[in-house]
């Protein structure tokens, strides 16, 4: 089944879905973080939060003339430490990350962090899907939805539970943004898996999705993806677009959905 496009009114080039993939995780990062303009970046943080990459990070980061990268980055660290946080993550305010920048972020201890954007580009309907996962708006099961949350967090880091607490936290914040649309499954009325979907214009970004660990292999993902690409249907957007770390193990299902990489996203975290 063909995904209805509307009519263009700006290009797809890969670096526009790139910016777009940003744009997502800053309009987010406003529900859960202080948000300050620097001449060299937009700087978010939450020191009630200090682990949590999406509430303590700068982004649209820039070369300016008069600034060496390592002047940049000496001038992010400085505002972070004067609220009594830390940067955690970087983020280029273009595709392609300036090599000054780079290799300033990794003499820091940064990590670079490589991930595929990818763009459905001819939606096909699985046959077959779990009849048994039941597909409910997230906000209708507030409370579930955030011991689910925090459960997949800890399934995530190790047993970290106040790590985990703290994720969920920011997860619930970021429910304060309109745009989101948050898709839970159950079975048997017991959470099983879930996927968010930020509307930008007329892009539907997957932001997020997740199902249990015992749960997979059982198209529970499946449905979940199948649901929030059916929404973007009716909505009628140009593009669904999601991003996924290079060599995940999902890839495989989002190309048996129509998803193809179309550009690479760097950035960098610690």
């Amino acid at each position: 089944m063909e995904l209805p496009i509307a009519p263009q009114s700006y290009s797809t080039s890969p670096d526009t879905l790139v910016r777009a993939i940003i744009r997502a995780d800053i309009t987010l990062a406003r529900m859960a973080a202080q948000e300050t303009q620097l001449e060299i970046a937009t700087i978010f943080t939450n020191p009630q939060r200090p682990l949590i990459h999406m509430c303590n990070f700068a982004a649209d980061v820039r070369m300016e003339a008069e600034r060496t990268a390592e002047q940049a980055l000496n001038e992010i660290d400085n505002h972070f430490e004067s609220i009594g946080c830390r940067c955690r993550m970087l983020i280029s305010n273009e595709p392609q990350w300036p090599q000054p920048l780079a290799e300033a972020a990794a003499a820091r201890k940064y990590q670079q962090q490589t991930a595929d954007v990818c763009l459905l580009s001819n939606y096909t309907l699985p046959a077959t899907l779990n009849d048994a996962v039941q597909v409910i708006p997230g906000r209708a099961a507030y409370k579930q939805l955030q011991a689910f949350r925090q459960q997949a967090a800890m399934e995530q880091h190790g047993g970290d539970s106040s790590l985990a607490e703290a994720i969920a936290a920011m997860y619930i914040d970021h429910l304060d943004e309109a745009r989101l649309e948050v898709f839970l499954g159950r079975i048997d009325g017991e959470a099983v898996g879930l996927v968010n979907l930020l509307t930008l214009g007329q892009i539907g970004v997957i932001e997020w999705m997740y199902t249990r660990q015992e749960t997979r292999r059982r198209g529970v993902a499946r449905t979940l993806l199948t649901h929030a690409i059916d929404h973007c249907h009716r909505a009628m957007f140009e593009q669904v677009i999601l991003k996924v770390p290079q060599d995940a193990t999902a890839m495989r299902l989002y190309e048996e959905l129509g998803f193809k990489p179309v550009a690479t996203l760097m950035q960098f975290v610690r």
